[in-house]
């Protein structure tokens, strides 16, 4: 038995490691001996736990295309950070103003790429083909902004990868989705820390004028990141930890909860007679 987890778990560590490079996850979840450790003889529980978790665990293939697809977006989007911090320092030097960073002048546009979701939390699953990422952005972003980085993705595209892969507006319209052949797509949504400043009539009305993005959808988009960044502080570096959420994560997924609900409501009536 120890034999075969070791084995699954240098088989799952080392394609976890091939593709798992978000910032908010450093530590790559390891397929270890769970429940009681210390229990005498076979543990059944293990075996059962390890067997399913083997399931729903991603597949080599899968990882490699989420991780292509993943890279490639990635890649383009630190191009275009760039090359707009470019474009605002050469307007900044044409207008004849000093650029002074070390002051804490902010001359990128695009501060950052950060994965959201499952794809931060490493707690994808077999089958999985939807992934998140997030723009944060130094001013609040607009339907301009949002035209403007998707065009300079597209024009960032080999001839080849023109062919394969698909880029829109997503259905919330506050970011842009790329697709691929293989059914993978990642959601780049745009946002702001500046979206969580106090609302005003005045700040309502520039908010419009300006077309800014929607605010509620950005806002999420803030705190599914700062939960990521919770789940890598506490949640990562436990490897058991992650083995159990996404062992729950898909049961949820799979499983009818009305009958769950039902018992859980049933039982707290219970406790309350």
């Amino acid at each position: 038995y120890q034999r075969r987890v070791r084995g699954m778990q240098e088989r799952s560590e080392e394609a976890w490691k091939e593709w798992q490079e978000a910032e908010q996850a450093e530590t790559a979840p390891h397929l270890v001996q769970a429940g009681n450790a210390s229990r005498d003889g076979p543990n059944l529980d293990n075996s059962v736990i390890m067997a399913l978790h083997e399931q729903i665990y991603p597949e080599k293939t899968e990882l490699s295309g989420i991780k292509k697809l993943v890279q490639v977006t990635e890649d383009h989007l630190k191009t275009i950070s760039d090359a707009m911090r470019d474009e605002t320092e050469k307007e900044l030097k044409d207008k004849g103003l000093e650029i002074k960073n070390e002051e804490g002048v902010e001359t990128r546009v695009l501060k950052g790429c950060l994965r959201l979701g499952d794809l931060a939390n490493g707690l994808i699953l077999r089958g999985d083909t939807h992934l998140d990422l997030l723009i944060f952005c130094t001013d609040k972003p607009t339907i301009y902004m949002l035209q403007n980085v998707m065009q300079k993705f597209q024009d960032l595209l080999t001839e080849t990868q023109r062919k394969v892969l698909e880029v829109k507006i997503s259905d919330n319209k506050v970011g842009f989705t790329v697709s691929d052949p293989e059914g993978y797509s990642v959601t780049v949504t745009m946002s702001s820390k500046a979206m969580e400043e106090e609302l005003t009539p005045a700040t309502v009305t520039a908010d419009i004028a300006a077309k800014v993005l929607d605010r509620a959808l950005c806002m999420k988009a803030i705190q599914d990141l700062k939960h990521a960044q919770w789940f890598g502080r506490t949640i990562s570096s436990s490897p058991s930890a992650v083995i159990a959420l996404r062992i729950l994560h898909h049961l949820f997924r799979s499983e009818d909860m009305d009958h769950w609900r039902e018992a859980v409501t049933k039982r707290t009536r219970e406790r309350e007679n």
